[in-house]
Parts: C-alpha cells; structure tokens; sequence
C-alpha cells in the first residue's frame, strides 16, 4: 500500500503491498545497510512534498472541484 502519488517507490521511499512483510523487510533492511541511502529518501521526499503539496496548490484544486460542482 502507501500514496503513489507522494512517494515514488526506490526515490522518496519504499512503496509496498499491504500485509507484505517481505517487502517491508526488504526496504528497511536497504534503509540499514545503507543510512546515507535512506536520508537521500528522506530528503528527496521532504522537498517533493514541499513542491507538489503546498497548502496554495490544494486551496486551487478545492477551489476547482467546488466550482464544478456548484455548476452541476
């Protein structure tokens, strides 16, 4: 499971199948061995975060869909 459309699975972190303990091992096992790895994924999903999720971003897509709906 996760939110694909914040986090990209290898990039900002490790999306995987809900119940999928292998899975999730795998990605913490990568996280350990690697620390410098894991704070790149870290880093780079803050700063996607940060650029695609901002409050202004959000107020204009609910703006959009309530303008839509007061059309219908």
């Amino acid at each position: 499971a996760g939110i694909p459309e914040a986090v990209r699975s290898g990039i900002e972190g490790f999306l995987v199948a809900e119940n999928d303990r292998e899975g999730l091992g795998d990605g913490l096992v990568q996280c350990l061995e690697a620390p410098a790895f894991a704070r790149d994924l870290g880093q780079t999903g803050r700063k996607r975060i940060l650029e695609r999720f901002t409050q202004e971003r959000y107020d204009a897509a609910l703006s959009q869909i309530l303008r839509e709906a007061a059309r219908w």
